[in-house]
């Protein structure tokens, strides 16, 4: 499926499948409340992994809403709750806990590490704009890189496995819960991969979320500490990374440097504190946020919604 964007109503984007006739409109509010109503169930072409379209006797419309909640010792879990047209709970489809950060110590990590930042860092500085690197890069911890990953995984879930047994689908992913940086990161990162002069498939948009978090965690000097980078970059081993490869993965992320990242990140209007920071990493401590990221590296005090692939 193809997503265009719509001129009328500038932060909101609407594509229909060639093959199949389903239509996706994504609206975008305030830059953080993102919802995708899908029309249509789906076919292997706009939902790959989706396996045709669902069963014959599909439920007239489905809400699918995935959250993040944030238990008292516990490391954030990423719920998946589906409900009917009445509004009344079908199931929950999925619930996912975090991928812990890598505790790892020492000059071999610390060189691994070392290298990841020096290859990946200008890329992904160019790719996102020095202005958005210099907030995210200051911030950035795995536990933000683990947000994007559990995210995408319940997108790429949901889109395959709920949005085919039903005629109409409204897809949110509720960011509360979430650090504003990497929320806002996703926010903008749906704005930019669907509003491209040729439209980004809906079906690669949980691949580009995960992607653009371990970068993150590349450029920023954490590879060593985080969890999803070497199966997302490296193959399943934290090996050294290969220039041309990471280049290609990369340009496959939407490019942020027309967006204003710290801009975003300080209208978002403090709710949720701030996680505890993730243990120090041995000699490549964690970089702790500044006095102003501690005011605002928060999540807004309504639900931003965040939608499908």
């Amino acid at each position: 499926m193809t997503v265009t964007y719509r001129t009328a109503r500038p932060q909101s984007f609407s594509g229909r499948c060639p093959d199949c006739a389903t239509s996706c409109d994504v609206e975008v509010e305030g830059g953080a409340t993102i919802v995708i109503r899908v029309t249509g169930r789906t076919c292997p072409h706009c939902n790959p992994g989706g396996g045709g379209t669902g069963g014959s006797d599909p439920v007239p419309q489905r809400t699918i809403t995935i959250g993040q909640s944030r238990e008292p010792g516990a490391r954030p879990r990423v719920r998946t709750l589906v409900t009917d047209s009445t509004g009344r709970a079908e199931r929950v489809l999925a619930e996912r806990d975090h991928p812990a950060p890598v505790l790892v110590s020492g000059p071999e990590a610390e060189s691994t590490a070392a290298a990841w930042r020096t290859v990946a860092e200008p890329l992904v500085a160019e790719r996102l704009g020095a202005g958005n690197w210099e907030l995210i890069s200051k911030s950035w911890r795995p536990s933000d890189c683990a947000s994007m990953d559990t995210v995408a995984a319940a997108l790429d879930e949901a889109w395959a496995t709920a949005v085919p047994g039903a005629g109409g689908t409204t897809l949110i992913v509720d960011l509360g819960g979430i650090p504003a940086v990497p929320a806002q990161m996703m926010a903008a990162t749906v704005t930019g991969w669907l509003s491209t002069r040729h439209g980004g498939s809906i079906a690669a948009l949980g691949e580009r979320l995960r992607a653009l978090g371990t970068l993150c965690c590349a450029g920023s000097g954490i590879a060593a500490w985080c969890a999803p980078l070497p199966d997302v970059l490296g193959h399943g081993a934290l090996d050294p990374p290969a220039p041309a490869e990471l280049a290609a993965i990369v340009r496959a992320v939407p490019e942020m440097t027309s967006v204003d990242l710290p801009a975003r990140v300080l209208r978002a209007r403090p709710a949720v504190p701030d996680p505890p920071p993730d243990p120090p990493v041995g000699p490549v401590a964690l970089v702790t946020t500044t006095g102003l990221l501690d005011r605002t590296q928060q999540t807004p005090a309504v639900s931003t919604t965040f939608g499908c692939r």
